[in-house]
C-alpha cells in the first residue's frame, strides 16, 4: 500500500476554506487498484452544526474510488460516518467494479469473465450494472446480468431500472451523439434497444412500483419519437397506474405530460383514464403546469377534457400563463371563463400585478380591457405600486390611465 499527503484542495484549487494548514488529505493507494482520501481537519460552520464535531475537528470528506471510478464520497461526517464509508471502501471488489464498467461500454466478454469470477451482482457497483446497461440501451447485457439473476427491482434513491433505461433513452446521448461518442472513445449508447428493454425487464418480473415509476419517466419525455408512444403504450398495457402520484411532491404522469408540447403523450394519458384535475403539493394541476411551460395545444386539449380553468384547492392557471406572457395563453383561459381576478394561493398577487410585475405590458392592457380590478390589493401593494416599484413606467402609465391608485 502507498501512501501520499496533500493537502484538502483538488488539484491545487482555489477552495480557500479547503486549503488551509488546519486540514490535511492522507490518500491510500491499493495495488489493486483503489483509492482513499480522508481529509482530516479543523470543519467549517456548517461542517459542525451538521455533525455537531467535537471543538470543530473530525474527518471533512471521504473519497473512494477504482480506476477512475469513484464510488463512495461524504462530507461533514463525524467518527461513525467516516467508519461507514470505510466499510464501505473495503467491501468494494475489483469484479464488481470491471463489471460495472463492462456493462456501461457493453462488454460482454469481461462482463461474463467478471462474473465467472464472482463479481456481486447485489451490492455496490456489482448491483449497479443493471442500471447503467439498461441507461446505455444495451440489451444484451441486460439479458445477461437479468438471467444470471440480477434485480429487475432494484432501486438507487426512487429511481428504479425500468424508469432508468426510459429516461437515459436519447435523453442523454441521442443516435448521432452516440456514433460520434463510439467513433472516439470506447462509451457506447445503443439508442435503438430501449423498447426491447423495456419489455425484457416487463417480462421478467418488474413490480408495481418499477412499472409506475417507468410511466413518470415516460409521461416526461418531450418530442418523444414514435418508440417513446409505443413504450408508453406497453406501461400503460402491462398494469401501470395512469394515476399514480410520485412520492413526495404528488405529481402524476399527465402533469409531467402537460408540461411539454408532445400532445399524443398528453391525449393517451387522458384516453387511458388520467384524472384532468388532480392536484399536486406544490398545489398544480396539469393545467397549470401546461399554462406555465407546456403549449397553448396542449391546454386547449386539456381543456377539452374537462380542466377546471378556476380551481377552489389549486394554483391559478391564468397567473401562472400570465407569468410566461403568453397572450395566446392568457386569451384562450380567459376565453374559457377564468376569473380575471383571481389571486395567487400564497402571495395574493392578481393576473394584473403578476403582468406589472414581469413588465407585460400587453397583457396588461388586455387584462384591464377585459375588465380586471386595477385596485385590488396583496400585501399593501396594487398593480400600479408594483409598477413603480420595478420601474414599469408604460405600465404604470396605462395604469393611472384606467383610474388606477397607487
Amino acid at each position: 500500500m502507498e501512501w501520499e499527503l496533500n493537502d484538502c484542495g483538488e488539484g491545487g484549487g482555489s477552495d480557500r476554506e479547503r486549503d488551509s494548514p488546519l486540514c490535511v488529505g492522507v490518500t491510500a493507494n491499493l495495488p489493486d487498484g483503489r483509492y482513499l482520501t480522508v481529509e482530516v481537519g479543523v470543519a467549517n460552520a456548517s461542517d459542525i452544526n451538521k455533525s455537531r464535531l467535537p471543538g470543530g475537528v473530525g474527518v471533512r470528506n471521504v473519497y473512494a474510488g477504482y480506476k477512475g471510478v469513484s464510488f463512495v464520497s461524504g462530507s461533514g461526517l463525524d467518527k461513525n460516518g467516516a467508519l461507514v464509508k470505510l466499510e464501505d471502501f473495503m467491501k468494494v471488489d475489483a469484479q464488481s467494479i470491471s463489471l460495472y464498467q463492462a456493462a456501461e461500454k457493453g462488454d460482454m466478454h469481461t462482463a461474463q469473465a467478471m462474473l465467472k469470477q464472482g463479481a456481486d451482482l447485489h451490492s455496490g457497483y456489482g448491483a449497479k450494472a443493471l442500471f447503467v446497461a439498461a441507461g446505455n440501451g444495451q440489451l444484451p447485457m441486460v439479458r445477461l446480468l437479468v438471467d444470471t439473476g440480477a434485480n429487475v427491482n432494484a432501486k438507487v434513491g426512487e429511481e428504479t431500472v425500468l424508469s432508468h433505461a426510459i429516461w437515459r433513452s436519447d435523453q442523454y446521448y441521442p443516435k448521432a451523439e452516440s456514433t460520434r461518442l463510439a467513433s472516439t472513445t470506447d462509451y457506447v449508447v445503443v439508442s435503438d434497444s430501449y423498447f426491447e428493454i423495456v419489455k425484457l425487464l416487463l417480462e421478467k418480473g418488474a413490480d408495481a412500483y418499477s412499472r409506475n415509476m417507468a410511466l413518470m419517466s415516460a409521461s416526461r419525455r418531450q418530442n418523444s419519437p414514435s418508440s417513446q408512444l409505443d413504450i408508453l403504450r406497453l406501461l400503460l398495457k402491462s398494469g401501470a397506474d395512469v394515476n399514480y402520484r410520485e412520492p413526495g411532491y404528488q405529481i402524476t404522469p399527465l402533469m409531467w405530460a402537460s408540461e411539454g408540447e408532445n400532445i399524443e403523450v398528453v391525449l393517451m394519458l387522458l384516453e387511458a383514464g388520467a384524472q384532468v384535475n388532480a392536484v399536486s403539493a406544490f398545489s398544480n394541476t396539469a393545467l397549470s403546469a401546461s399554462a406555465e411551460k407546456g403549449s397553448v395545444e396542449v391546454m386547449r386539449l386539456l381543456l377539452e377534457h374537462g380542466a377546471n380553468v378556476r380551481p377552489i384547492d389549486a394554483q391559478s392557471p391564468l397567473i401562472e400563463a400570465v407569468r410566461t406572457g403568453s397572450m395566446e395563453k392568457t386569451r384562450l383561459l380567459l376565453e374559457h371563463g377564468a376569473d380575471i381576478n383571481a389571486p395567487a394561493r400564497i402571495t395574493n398577487i392578481t393576473p394584473l400585478m403578476v403582468a406589472a410585475l414581469y413588465g407585460h405590458f400587453s397583457i396588461a392592457k388586455m387584462l384591464i380591457e377585459k375588465g380586471a380590478d386595477v385596485d385590488q390589493r396583496a400585501t399593501g401593494d396594487t398593480a400600479l405600486s408594483i409598477a413603480i416599484q420595478q420601474h414599469r413606467p408604460k405600465i404604470a402609465k396605462l395604469l393611472r390611465d384606467a383610474g388606477a391608485r397607487q
